[in-house]
């Protein structure tokens, strides 16, 4: 509440003419602030102009403009085939600039991977970063010229007449085919995967038949795998049978989705099925029957170098200890989250494959295999060649651990003295200072050796992993003097390690079986 005085007549007039006069010099000062924006503005548009004319320089002499055409293409190859990469990656690499875009359409190989997933355009907005249209596959074909082509083709649900053009175009490029999968959908039987193949298919080496091949009869398989000459892979549902005779005696590696204990001890039984057998992947091995397998005999392979077992079957413990692979130097046991082994299964696996078979392992990787400390050292100790070792979502404890920092009591030498890799994931967790102490008292006893001028009785580690971190330069770590201190450089999510991954949905049926090669 105001208690002044009213104003009188003239000085309402005089107010209201000071009020007025005021508003008119804001109104003046918001115009100066307009034409001083506008000015800014075309300021910045100006910075604009100068910054991407900046731009146009520097590109214009970036050293990566400069690359020379071979260096280009191994970079762009390396893009487009790495794990994850997807057909996009080449659309942009080829927008760059110019010298880039000569390089990804004039490089052949890094077109050859074709994964094409069928998508009704009517019903489905078709992704730019898939190969979903016959315009997309004739346009990679084309371009991946004579380069080895790796094809996937999903055609569930394809019209008829779409698939008819697509047979049309890999029967053209056949004799520049060098993995094959055909999925058709089984609504789609209209002559199966017969019409696919052609007479010149001369230079396909892995053959996907875990799709269309399921509807064909074992005589019609047969005609179709003994006219592919090269033909050495192959990635099945179950363990195949029936084969043609040329192809089992030709055949290298093999991959099964889906093998049963009891055929596989019929296969190994004969002996001779596959005599140059060299490389099996197993992603499902199960047990039909609930009675133990047959253990009258050793079921030995005198071939097998590499074996990865995706799970252990009920009653492992008995297969395995009638199992014996002399040849083996490369074993992977990955076992699922979902399933579990029991102590007793997995001690009599690592029993059989590697202190009963005594073969000249090399690789070990082991993941969710449920053994203990005293199962896994005794592996170790049969193992003095080994040079790669890999425990994920293990149990190992410190004193293992600890055990291959120095040498054996009892017994001459170290263990596992040709180790070069070790990575492990554990639970209970490993105190970094442990696997430190692993480098450097192995790094140590090599420079020892070497100062004395004899032959080492142990290499120095050059790669050590603890859970999602890496152990920088292990070779280079020094303990007690403190000239250089351990550093470890984190890694984002999981454990990064390529061990056994599951099958992904665009994966070639060349990359399936490449690990094994």
């Amino acid at each position: 509440m105001s208690y002044a005085p009213l104003p009188t007549p003239e000085q309402l007039v005089s107010t209201r003419a000071r009020i007025a006069a005021q508003n008119n010099e804001i109104r003046g000062v918001e115009g100066q602030i307009h034409e001083l924006e506008a000015q800014i503005a075309v300021l910045r548009e100006k910075i604009g102009d100068i910054q991407l004319g900046i731009a146009r320089d520097e590109a214009f002499i970036a050293p990566i403009r400069r690359l020379p055409f071979e260096i280009l293409s191994e970079i762009i190859v390396l893009c487009s085939t790495v794990t994850g990469a997807t057909p996009q990656v080449l659309r942009t690499l080829s927008a760059v600039c110019r010298s880039w875009r000569d390089a990804t359409l004039g490089t052949p190989s890094a077109w050859s991977r074709i994964v094409f997933n069928y998508r009704d355009a009517r019903k489905h907005l078709v992704p730019r970063i898939g190969l979903c249209t016959l315009l997309d596959v004739r346009e990679w074909l084309s371009r991946s010229s004579l380069a080895p082509k790796d094809l996937v083709l999903n055609c569930n649900s394809m019209p008829q007449d779409q698939q008819d053009v697509l047979r049309a175009l890999v029967r053209k490029h056949a004799r520049d085919i060098r993995s094959l999968s055909i999925h058709l959908g089984y609504q789609d039987d209209s002559g199966g995967v017969a019409p696919w193949f052609v007479n010149n298919m001369s230079r396909l080496e892995v053959l996907d038949m875990t799709g269309a091949f399921l509807r064909i009869g074992a005589e019609a398989g047969a005609e179709l795998l003994s006219a592919l000459p090269r033909l050495h892979s192959l990635v099945t549902w179950d363990f195949p049978k029936d084969l043609p005779l040329d192809v089992c005696a030709r055949l290298t590696i093999l991959s099964v989705t889906h093998a049963d204990v009891s055929e596989l001890q019929s296969w190994l039984r004969a002996g001779d099925g596959f005599p140059k057998l060299r490389s099996v992947r197993f992603r499902g091995l199960v047990s039909s029957s609930h009675a133990e397998p047959d253990e009258a005999s050793h079921l030995t392979h005198n071939g097998i170098d590499v074996l990865q077992l995706e799970t252990v079957p009920m009653h492992a413990a008995t297969f395995f200890k009638s199992l014996y692979l002399p040849r083996l130097a490369k074993l992977s046991v990955n076992v699922p989250k979902h399933l579990t082994t029991t102590k007793k299964d997995a001690a009599l696996m690592l029993n059989a494959l590697i202190l009963n078979s005594a073969p000249p392992l090399r690789e070990l990787y082991l993941q969710r295999v449920n053994a203990v400390d005293s199962d896994i050292f005794k592996a170790l100790n049969a193992a003095p060649l080994l040079e790669r070792l890999v425990l994920l979502d293990a149990i190992v404890s410190e004193k293992m651990v600890t055990a291959l920092s120095i040498p054996r009591r009892r017994g001459p030498g170290w263990v596992c003295p040709k180790l070069t890799h070790l990575c492990i994931s554990s639970k209970p967790l490993i105190p970094r200072p442990v696997m430190v102490s692993v480098a450097a008292a192995r790094r140590r006893e090599a420079l020892d050796c070497a100062a004395k001028g004899v032959a080492p009785n142990v290499v120095a580690l050059i790669c050590v992993r603890l859970d999602n971190a890496e152990l920088v330069d292990p070779h280079l770590v020094e303990q007690g003097d403190g000239t250089i201190a351990p550093t470890w450089l984190e890694h984002d999510g999981e454990f990064e390690y390529t061990f056994l991954p599951e099958r992904r949905a665009n994966e070639t049926a060349w990359s399936e079986i490449e690990d094994l090669l």
